[in-house]
């Protein structure tokens, strides 16, 4: 790994940091995520930049995961694309913007990551950024849904609870809720229990 394989120097990172055949040690691991991001490597800048954001090996520093989030999300990482629209979203590291944070969720989304399917439901919900489309919201929540994401399930269940961007169905609402429900997802449960007061 010290000669340069940006490959085996994440991977090294990785069992540094999971402690994995090597004692844990999250510096260890930063020392060689950054080699291998240093040379372009999308997964190792990706986990160098949630050692900044969770201050682990090195000092907390969100100007710097969102960098190097940025340099991964550059690269098409659909994690670093979500975690980077996630610090638009608070403003940590970046001038707080929900246009950035649509546009990185979207490319996040448009490779089928269910969380940035669900955030960017959000944004259409709420019209943060994007122009307020129930239709859009309901279409996004759907994405994650159906791969088993519960925040979607229970979103488009609220949908269709209220009518908003689908035509109201207290049995698609029902059907939604419990399918997030069952994943333990406790607004869901209390969505059910109101639904038919």
């Amino acid at each position: 790994p010290e000669q340069g394989n940006d490959v085996a120097q994440q991977a090294l990172g990785v069992l540094y940091y999971r402690g994995e055949g090597v004692p844990n040690d999250y510096a260890e691991a930063v020392l060689w995520y950054r080699k291998a991001a240093d040379q372009g490597n999308a997964e190792a800048q990706y986990c160098l930049a949630e050692a900044y954001d969770k201050g682990r090996g090195v000092s907390q520093d969100f100007a710097q995961a969102a960098a190097w989030y940025r340099k991964a999300a550059e690269q098409g990482h659909a994690k670093a694309q979500f975690s980077l629209g996630c610090m638009h979203w608070e403003g940590e590291g970046v001038t707080q913007n929900y246009c950035e944070a649509a546009n990185c969720f979207r490319k996040a989304a448009n490779q089928g990551h269910s969380d940035s399917q669900v955030w960017l439901g959000g944004l259409y919900h709420f019209g943060l950024g994007v122009t307020l489309d129930y239709t859009q919201a309901a279409a996004w929540y759907r994405k994650a849904a159906e791969q088993g994401n519960a925040e979607g399930a229970n979103n488009l269940g609220f949908l269709y609870d209220g009518g908003l961007g689908v035509a109201k169905d207290r049995a698609q609402a029902f059907a939604w809720y419990s399918k997030a429900a069952e994943q333990g997802y406790a607004c869901a449960a209390n969505n059910l229990a109101t639904l038919y007061e």
